[in-house]
């Protein structure tokens, strides 16, 4: 009997549970599922051993702490939707705003994950994420930020018939920042609680009415925005910016037009390149992503046409054409980069660029003219001079007008009608030093139908 105590010890430590250190591999935002992050946003956190088990909340204000697992981020304990080994799903406090000064700029917080299980007790290491005063995130009906907007008619109900113009539409998102009165960090919204900062909402390229911004009622974090659809929709995309910042790009159904015959077009990304185009674009070392391209579109306006667009679009800019085919018009506007922005220098606009070598902003908002991509500074040359400047922006307008036979087929390329047929602009990129390969979509709508897409990918350092 002389050993039993140190066996009945080894018994009792057998008998105990394990507790897996909880390790951290990326944080994003929980409805565009990019790392655009911000106070009172929902997020997902991904990695390993984060809970012993999955559990959900089962009420409102969310608890801090659900299946033996807490987060704290800046320093504050989150509010927890679900907890998973692999996931949870949780708010940033409100708080950590007031914590790390946070406007419509940049800082950088902590994240820690702590799980415990019986008498064990084990935190990841510290997870670093960047957060701005707004993160806009549109939800989609597949949950991971793509394809379809979540979106609803005035009864609440879903619905995925096209849009009709002059209808209002409620569409949901996060990460649009503080209320007024200001919300509480886990608590559900008011019945009436509108954004200090209401959005700009974009269906199909037009900028849509907003009627209402705030927290959607008994949901945390969660925010419903009412839009009346505008009469032009030149594609089916719906996008959300509020302070600077655009939201992840979502889907719609529009109906196309029956304007055109044998419409077909092109793309050239000029910056980034792609994979194997020489000369090819450097790792993306700062933001932001200059998006520059240059397009083909050929169609044949039907017999009694009516005008519709012509539409060659970005994540960041874009070159809207209306095609008036009775009187043999085309009337054209295109984004391009500012003088100042062309130079690389952000003062005054509504982008603060952050170097990814340190994850800080840059002094001023200038960008070291030794940090730039030749390649990219070729681009900007290809691209044409504003003549319609938009103040405290990073990009301005060129507008042009030409005339064509009417009825006859149009041909919009580098020799003819080639005011048209390039567009830049700027993308704020999210610090995420995890997230290397991303990519970006060129797009071309004819009267309302998709006729060339271009996936480009790209590298961050």
């Amino acid at each position: 009997m002389k050993n039993s105590k140190p066996i009945f010890a080894l018994l009792l430590w057998i008998a105990s549970p394990a507790v897996a250190v909880p390790v951290v591999n990326s944080v994003v935002n929980g409805a565009s599922f990019t790392p655009a992050m911000s106070p009172g946003c929902l997020i997902s956190i991904f990695g390993t051993g984060l809970a012993p088990s999955l559990q959900s909340a089962s009420s409102v204000p969310l608890p801090v702490s659900l299946g033996n697992t807490s987060v704290k981020i800046g320093g504050f304990a989150a509010p927890l939707y679900f907890v998973s080994p692999d996931q949870i799903n949780a708010q940033v406090p409100f708080e950590v705003a007031n914590a790390i000064n946070v406007t419509f700029q940049y800082e950088t917080v902590p994240v820690v994950v702590t799980t415990v299980v019986s008498t064990g007790q084990e935190s990841s290491a510290t997870f670093t994420i960047a957060l701005t005063g707004a993160s806009p995130g549109l939800f989609t009906i597949a949950s991971n930020g793509k394809g379809q907007a979540l979106y609803v008619n005035q009864n609440f109900m879903p619905f995925s018939t096209p849009l009709t113009p002059g209808s209002t539409i409620i569409l949901y998102a996060t990460g649009l920042g503080q209320t007024n009165p200001p919300a509480t960090t886990g608590a559900g919204g008011l019945a009436n609680q509108p954004l200090v900062f209401p959005p700009n909402v974009y269906i199909g390229e037009t900028q849509a009415q907003v009627s209402y911004a705030g927290l959607a009622p008994d949901f945390v974090g969660v925010y419903q925005v009412n839009v009346l659809v505008p009469a032009q929709l030149s594609t089916n995309r719906i996008v959300l910016a509020i302070g600077g910042q655009r939201s992840n790009v979502t889907r719609t159904v529009i109906t196309s037009g029956t304007n055109t015959t044998s419409a077909s077009g092109s793309f050239e990304a000029l910056y980034p390149t792609p994979p194997g185009q020489q000369p090819a674009s450097s790792p993306l070392a700062f933001s932001p992503l200059l998006i520059a391209a240059q397009f083909t579109a050929k169609f044949t306006p039907a017999a009694g046409a009516q005008p519709f667009t012509v539409a060659a679009v970005s994540e960041a800019g874009s070159s809207i054409i209306t095609v008036n085919p009775s009187e043999g018009i085309l009337n054209g506007t295109a984004t391009t980069p500012t003088p100042a922005t062309r130079a690389f220098s952000f003062s005054n606009t509504e982008i603060f660029p952050i170097d990814f070598l340190v994850g800080l902003p840059f002094p001023g908002s200038i960008i070291p003219e030794s940090r730039l991509d030749p390649v990219a500074l070729t681009a900007l040359t290809a691209m044409p001079s504003e003549n319609l400047p938009l103040e405290g922006m990073s990009t301005a307008i060129f507008q042009t007008v030409a005339s064509v036979a009417p009825g006859a087929t149009v041909e919009i390329d580098g020799q003819s009608n080639s005011g048209f047929a390039s567009f830049a602009g700027w993308l704020t990129i999210p610090y995420a030093p995890y997230l290397k390969a991303r990519s970006t979509t060129l797009e071309l709508f004819i009267d309302g139908t998709l006729v060339a897409t271009l996936e480009v990918p790209y590298n961050t350092v």
